[in-house]
Formats: C-alpha cells, structure tokens, sequence
C-alpha cells in the first residue's frame, strides 16, 4: 500500500494477505519508527521482509 502527495512519494505499508504471513505483518508494525534515523528503519523493514 502506498501513500502519494501529488506525484511525490511519501510512505508504503507492506501488506501480506496470507495467514502464513500474520507474522511479518506484526513485525512491521510494531517497529518503534520514531526511535530510528531513515536508514535504520529501512534495513529493519528490509530485515523483517527477507526473513
């Protein structure tokens, strides 16, 4: 899901509609985004969708 002002970008959610996925779903939104810089939240994500 994806979230756009205009034609600019601004934020996606990672949705899996698969129960076999429920887990990597809660992964993403229990991480604390406000605790972490840019990059930091983007390997976390990237961490939990490749696992």
């Amino acid at each position: 899901m994806e979230y756009y002002y205009g034609d600019e970008f601004v934020y996606a959610w990672v949705i899996y509609s698969c129960e076999m996925c429920e887990e990597k779903q809660r992964l993403h939104l229990e991480v604390n985004e406000e605790k972490l810089n840019d990059d930091e939240l983007l390997s976390k994500h990237l961490e939990i969708y490749n696992s």
